[in-house]
């Protein structure tokens, strides 16, 4: 009741001028978490499923480890069911990691994810410890340099986890993501990291054998990277998101539609009624705090900080449809996962935004 009271008086946001940035053909289906991190949607084994990064002032009550004075487990990674919303696994080998990205490959899923005790922006129901910096390895860090890496986590079945360092990136990272490469014989999949640089490996898993090849790629924020008919994607952004393309990854093309996927806040931040998806309800009435940021958040954020859009090409029950993952607001204190739709195939959204 307290949730359909509050969405109700969503209808007295006051309507605000300037959110016009979604892309063509883009329909926002709603909110899918609060207050996450980086998120992946892919398609595993049949099932849609959603990484998500989950840092310290994540909902104490619903993080697996629910230990609120303890920092054994600052942030982690999750998988849920897109279907349920259920936590299929919380993986407890990724404890103090964050900057999640995922993707699939010979069924196999590959979770990558930055060395990093990710904390957050205090609520009343989160008391940061005394004197927390960022984390040694992000932004404001003041780690070695060789003590930053990127972690790969991957597994078969979503139950038993293996890990290993992938890669060493010689200074602080916070994001990348990764993507299987047809068609070259020096690589087979390829890394961005935040910042424009481009890690390739020639091995046969991703999961070793990572070694730098440029420094001169899209310098986009929290990247996602695809190949799709020959060409390499990028997309991303931290204040806006922004998407470019090459065939020979080192002359890049701006898209020419807006990739971002945030429109007004008053329309969009509702709950999901869509075919096959899960519809997203607000924590129980105990964190009342948590609720009514679906009606306090400042909405002169909203298209200003989307970022961390991530995309698959999904069979749904109403045909093949690109999803795409993001946030708007921002991660720290009033940021809200969110999912849209494209109707049509991964190279037809691309194709929408490189006509």
């Amino acid at each position: 009741m307290i949730f359909q009271f509050l969405l109700s008086m969503s209808m007295l946001w006051t309507a605000e001028s300037g959110y016009s940035n979604k892309s063509p053909g883009v329909n926002t289906l709603g909110v899918v978490d609060y207050m996450n991190g980086e998120s992946s949607l892919v398609s595993f084994r049949g099932k849609l499923v959603l990484m998500d990064s989950v840092a310290w002032c994540y909902p104490w009550h619903i993080r697996f480890d629910n230990a609120s004075k303890s920092e054994t487990c600052v942030s982690y990674i999750r998988v849920r069911d897109m279907a349920t919303g259920a936590v299929i696994s919380n993986i407890s080998q990724s404890c103090q990691h964050t900057f999640g990205a995922a993707f699939v490959y010979n069924d196999t899923i590959y979770i990558y994810a930055t060395r990093c005790a990710r904390y957050q922006t205090p609520h009343a129901w989160c008391e940061l410890p005394q004197q927390k910096q960022p984390c040694a390895c992000w932004h404001g860090g003041s780690a070695p340099v060789s003590d930053c890496a990127v972690d790969v986590f991957w597994s078969t079945d979503l139950v038993i986890w293996e890990t290993k360092a992938a890669f060493f990136p010689g200074h602080l990272l916070p994001n990348v993501d990764v993507t299987a490469v047809q068609g070259r014989s020096d690589m087979n999949f390829l890394m961005i990291m935040e910042g424009g640089g481009l890690v390739a490996t020639n091995a046969s898993t991703p999961t070793e054998g990572w070694k730098v090849i440029s420094e001169h790629g899209p310098h986009v924020g929290c990247p996602s990277i695809k190949q799709v008919n020959g060409y390499f994607y990028v997309v991303g952004g931290g204040v806006g998101v922004v998407g470019y393309r090459s065939r020979d990854l080192v002359n890049w093309s701006p898209a020419a539609s807006k990739v971002m996927a945030c429109g007004n806040p008053n329309q969009d931040r509702h709950t999901v009624s869509h075919p096959g998806l899960f519809s997203w309800r607000p924590m129980p009435s105990a964190m009342t705090e948590n609720v009514s940021m679906m009606i306090t958040n400042n909405t002169r954020n909203w298209d200003k900080d989307a970022s961390d859009l991530d995309l698959v090409e999904w069979n749904s029950p109403l045909g093949t449809q690109t999803l795409l993952v993001f946030i708007c607001g921002n991660q720290h204190s009033d940021g809200f996962g969110m999912i849209a739709a494209f109707n049509g195939s991964l190279e037809q959204y691309f194709n929408s935004l490189f006509p």
